[in-house]
């Protein structure tokens, strides 16, 4: 109502441009102004309080069919860790069929991949790879 009233409306008028609307403004039933909020007829404090829950450890299973890149941030961000930082190792090669070797580091250790065709399919392994040293995914088998 105070809003309103720091717009120019005056008890008593109707809303709107002509002046043609409701009398009375619609009350919320609800005061988010202090902190804590007072809701029928009730207060609840949330001031300086946490969330009662920490937060939910993040699973193997919760990263199936997620692209390695995507559930490292994710396990990173879960954690609360700095996120993983991608470095080019080495690239080699003629241009139209270079090798790119790539390493991520996540929280202080560094994980280095095997070789790959491109950058995207080189940061997918290292991902991969760090994801499988945390456990979180299965290690691939080798081809023999």
């Amino acid at each position: 109502m105070k809003m309103l009233q720091r717009m120019g409306w005056m008890p008593g008028e109707g809303l709107g441009k002509n002046k043609e609307g409701m009398i009375e403004p619609l009350m919320p039933e609800a005061d988010m102004d202090l902190p804590g909020a007072y809701y029928d007829g009730r207060w609840v404090s949330n001031a300086g309080q946490k969330n009662s829950k920490p937060p939910r450890k993040l699973r193997a299973k919760d990263l199936v069919g997620k692209h390695p890149v995507s559930a490292l941030i994710e396990v990173c961000t879960n954690r609360s860790w700095p996120a993983p930082v991608f470095e080019v190792v080495s690239e080699e090669g003629p241009v139209h069929k270079k090798t790119i070797i790539m390493k991520v580091t996540v929280n202080g250790k560094e994980y280095l991949a095997k070789e790959a065709a491109s950058k995207k399919l080189a940061r997918a392994d290292a991902a991969k790879l760090c994801l499988q040293f945390l456990g979180l995914m299965p290690k691939s088998k080798q081809a023999k």
